[in-house]
């Protein structure tokens, strides 16, 4: 799994400095799942080009998110869950991801649509407004 993790970081540039809210949730997302495949917090710091407080930050910024089930987070962090849920089934078929791979597991990833007229009518405050636009960003509407 480690592998995999390394081979996404690359990919999608999550080494490199970045604060928007999209890409950190990625990397918080990630710092939890390293951490609980027993890296060390330097280890994992490393991974990221980061220190390894920013990592402890992390992680316990990703737990509270998650404990109140953050719409945000979980829109953000959809793919990489379906990725790294079916990383067995890549290691029995001795699967080297690369970048063209990559991006079909990405595009292939089911995904739940939704309908943007409906939303934007039923929107009544800011934050269901940002939300909608964060689906627009992961491309979740028909």
């Amino acid at each position: 799994m480690v592998d995999l993790i390394k081979k996404i970081i690359q990919k999608d540039g999550l080494d490199k400095k970045c604060r928007k809210v999209p890409t950190v949730n990625k990397r918080m997302y990630l710092f939890n799942i390293l951490r609980k495949e027993g890296l060390t917090l330097y280890q994992i710091g490393k991974m990221f080009k980061m220190h390894h407080a920013t990592v402890i930050h992390g992680i316990k910024r990703y737990n509270e998110l998650a404990d109140s089930f953050d719409f945000l987070l979980e829109l953000d962090t959809t793919a990489y869950r379906q990725i790294l849920e079916n990383e067995s089934v890549y290691k029995a078929k001795s699967f080297k991801i690369d970048t063209e791979e990559y991006q079909v597991i990405l595009k292939n990833a089911p995904k739940i649509k939704y309908i943007l007229e409906k939303e934007i009518l039923e929107a009544e405050t800011l934050q269901e407004l940002r939300k909608i636009k964060r689906k627009l960003y992961n491309n979740l509407y028909e």
